[in-house]
């Protein structure tokens, strides 16, 4: 039974997290940007409800922090998400290696066997550049829902670190003298160190060079790693609507770019409406109203005691434990619940009435509900009194010889506006 339990506790909770996503895709300029729920189905809506409290996560799926800023506002917070600036990744990439060292014909095959290292590094270069600039135009939404790495940013930085799937061809192979090589730096000093009878500045020119190299390859694959191909932003619900904004903007305003931009006019992506937050067990300042016929009342008239039967309406505050077993209405501000309400009695911590109630609530101001229960009443005479009797002298009060006894009892109950002594859950 345990077991069961923790697998519905757990089931519930799983859904709870999944039902509020909102996934993000970035299309090509032309397209509207499309969203979708967590079931990576269309969502057409506007609003989504939740519990004050919860957390409400946008995902975009492919986004490209080489070219473009992705920028969620909330209605009373802002929140950037992390990106790199192009000018980092087109400085490194626009860099064009092109040193012209001639032939000193003394150790010219060596030399030609650098040079033609250095070539083929410059190579890889422009072909990452032409990767990177590639990773602008997006992979298609059913790509992109399914997570798929063979097109857009996610694709370009599996080529640049060689993170792809087994069988898969690179486009830049990771060998000696090469983009990838866990050694670049030790391959080079080695080629050049083979480079027999090189004068102090030609040798410190070469240094530089591979030192430069060397540099910009691991700082441009740094950019690459440290990018997100996907991008999450959450929030966590408060007590106000709140309405979600996307703006996206290029980091290089003087680039033709692939993508939708919307700039300073972002777009609305939902409204986020909070449900009433409300605890599922509330302890309740109720007031209610007895009806009861037929009773007893107690009077002294000439110093006698007497009494009669009387059909009454009796007010009394007592507590109601409510459980909340179905929220309704635009923000879930209204309920349905049961309840056990109970009187402490004056005269000590024992019951005088003891009721099931049904119980409407609208928010934490108004609640009203009908319950049966027992309640007490006045029923006789205590200390051998009977009706007829004189009042005896040493009691001043008739309330101390009546004795009370629990009868069936009709309850209408109303809460104290704003009252619960619980906290909110």
């Amino acid at each position: 039974m345990k077991k069961i339990i923790v697998l519905v506790v757990f089931t519930i909770a799983l859904t709870n997290v999944w039902a509020q996503n909102i996934l993000v895709y970035h299309p090509r300029t032309g397209e509207s940007i499309k969203l979708y729920n967590s079931d990576k189905k269309p969502f057409d809506g506007k609003s989504l409800h939740f519990r004050q409290g919860e957390k409400f996560r946008i995902r975009i799926l492919n986004p490209n922090p080489l070219f473009y800023k992705y920028e969620l506002k909330y209605e009373e917070q802002e929140e950037e998400s992390q990106d790199k600036s192009i000018t980092d990744a087109l400085a490194l990439l626009s860099t064009v290696l092109s040193s012209r060292i001639a032939k000193t014909g003394r150790s010219e095959i060596e030399f030609e066997q650098y040079k033609g290292a250095v070539n083929t590094l410059i190579g890889d270069i422009r072909k990452a550049q032409g990767i990177i600039d590639g990773s602008d135009v997006p992979e298609l939404e059913l790509t992109a829902l399914q997570g798929d790495r063979s097109a857009g940013l996610k694709y370009a930085v599996d080529q640049i670190l060689g993170t792809v799937q087994p069988g898969v061809t690179l486009e830049l192979l990771d060998v000696k003298y090469r983009f990838r090589s866990p050694s670049l730096a030790e391959d080079l000093d080695e080629l050049k160190k083979k480079i027999v009878d090189l004068d102090e500045v030609l040798d410190k020119a070469l240094t530089l060079l591979n030192n430069s190299l060397v540099q910009k390859i691991n700082e441009m694959k740094k950019i690459v790693s440290d990018l997100k191909t996907e991008i999450d932003s959450e929030f966590v619900v408060g007590e106000k609507k709140t309405k979600v904004m996307l703006a996206i903007s290029p980091t290089d305003t003087k680039k033709k770019l692939a993508r939708v931009v919307t700039g300073d006019a972002a777009m609305e992506i939902v409204t986020i409406i909070p449900d009433y937050k409300r605890s599922t067990l509330e302890l309740v300042p109720v007031g209610n109203f007895l009806f009861a016929k037929d009773l007893k009342e107690f009077y002294i008239e000439n110093d006698v005691i007497k009494s009669r039967s009387k059909s009454k309406t009796i007010f009394q505050p007592g507590v109601e434990l409510n459980i909340n077993l179905v929220s309704f209405g635009y923000s879930k501000e209204m309920s349905a619940a049961i309840g056990l309400g109970y009187k402490f009695s004056d005269e000590g911590d024992t019951f005088d009435n003891l009721y099931l109630s049904t119980l409407f609530s609208y928010k934490n101001f108004f609640r009203i509900g009908a319950g049966f229960g027992f309640a007490s009443y006045p029923d006789g005479l205590k200390n051998g009194l009977k009706e007829g009797d004189t009042m005896p002298e040493d009691v001043a009060n008739l309330e101390d010889v009546i004795e009370y006894r629990e009868k069936p009892t009709v309850f209408i109950t109303l809460a104290f506006t704003g009252l619960n002594l619980t906290k909110k859950k």
